[in-house]
């Protein structure tokens, strides 16, 4: 049985092998024998003249040291890592593919990703199905991500809306989402592609971030329920973004 998307794009370092071979095996014993490896964006290679030169800034107003976010993140407390940067960036070079490739749907996969193996395939296809039949207007799937707030219930069993979450090792997306996601000019004002995701779809807990990207179409996001995709804990961090 196919996975019932145009194509699967795995994200993974040039110079890390060793983890491109290792997904590329998680693929193929979930049934997925086809794909895309794109090469990352190396945090390592990132300058501040290579950033200027590419039109590249980071959201000004980041660090926020208000108490009330400090159950979801402290990671506010510090500046965007370079790693974090070309992990956003990755995952642009991605939408842009998608776009440039006139894919309508697109598995993106970064190369942490580990398989639920049991009916992976079919069960993932049946979700779809659902979206396709019901909510025609979805531009996301998450397949695996760290929820941090309550999702919102649907009447579907295994669907519902995302709230806000961390984490996208792992989501299907439609053409629409991927132009959504563009027109978002994310590369003017950098944040953490799991921050970027919920400002999006708008389940973000930081207004000023919602105010910053107001002016853009909203991400209708959903979920599966139980998450068919996890992080390897052996990495415990994606590689692209730990430079």
């Amino acid at each position: 049985m196919r996975l019932h998307v145009d194509e699967v794009v795995i994200i993974n370092l040039k110079r890390c092998p060793d983890r491109k071979a290792e997904i590329e095996f998680r693929c193929n014993k979930a049934g997925i024998t086809e794909y895309k490896v794109l090469e990352a964006i190396d945090g390592d290679n990132l300058s501040l003249a290579y950033l200027k030169s590419k039109g590249i800034q980071v959201y000004g107003k980041w660090v926020n040291k208000k108490p009330e976010f400090d159950q979801f993140n402290n990671y506010y407390h510090r500046p965007i890592l370079k790693g974090e940067i070309a992990c956003t960036l990755s995952h642009v070079k991605a939408w842009e593919y998608m776009v440039n490739n006139n894919l309508s749907r697109m598995l993106l996969l970064e190369d942490d990703a580990c398989f639920r193996y049991d009916e992976f395939i079919p069960f993932v296809n049946d979700q779809l199905g659902i979206l396709d039949k019901k909510y025609r207007n979805w531009d996301l799937l998450y397949l695996g991500r760290k929820a941090l707030q309550q999702d919102k219930t649907l009447p579907e069993v295994h669907i519902n809306i995302p709230g806000y979450s961390w984490q996208s090792h792992a989501y299907i997306l439609q053409l629409s989402g991927a132009h959504k996601l563009l027109a978002g000019e994310v590369h003017k004002s950098i944040i953490p592609i799991d921050e970027y995701l919920p400002v999006m779809n708008g389940s973000h807990v930081r207004f000023d971030l919602l105010n910053n990207w107001d002016r853009c179409e909203q991400l209708n996001s959903y979920t599966v329920d139980p998450l068919m995709i996890y992080q390897n804990p052996i990495y415990g961090i994606s590689e692209i973004e730990i430079q």
